[in-house]
């Protein structure tokens, strides 16, 4: 008989048990979501450095905090970087063109094939954070210029 009230006390424990559980798990999950570091970079030149990096590390992760929140799916820049890794890139530089009234970081370099390659993100500024913009543009970008 002690053996069977010793189980049911146990058991008598469980739900509180798994009650605590949870809320030190979505205590947890408030805090890293509260302690995020904000997208984006402080300065236009640490834009640069950043993105930069991400292309030569293929650091994805590195590489989607330069967009804002929800600006992105979580694979855009993992796909971005596999497809550029696919063109064997060399000589990869950043650089912030003005173009027209907008401002464009672009990543250029040579693929393995020696062709050109460039990509231009649509830069702004958000509460003091430099981030890039995904959406296409739809006028004409420094890549398609020839400069």
């Amino acid at each position: 008989m002690t053996g069977e009230n010793t189980k049911k006390s146990r058991l008598r424990f469980l739900p509180y048990v798994i009650f605590a559980a949870l809320a030190i798990w979505v205590a947890a999950e408030s805090f890293l979501i509260n302690h995020a570091p904000d997208p984006g970079a402080e300065s236009r030149t640490a834009l640069q450095e950043q993105v930069l990096k991400a292309a030569r590390s293929k650091d994805s992760d590195s590489l989607n905090q330069l967009f804002p929140k929800d600006g992105v799916s979580d694979d855009y820049a993992k796909d971005y970087l596999d497809r550029l890794d696919e063109a064997g890139p060399s000589d990869l530089a950043v650089s912030i063109r003005g173009h027209g009234d907008i401002e464009f970081l672009t990543l250029t370099g040579k693929s393995a094939a020696g062709d050109a390659i460039c990509t231009a993100w649509q830069i702004d500024s958000d509460d003091g954070h430099w981030l890039l913009d995904a959406s296409p543009s739809i006028k004409p970008t420094p890549c398609g210029d020839g400069r």
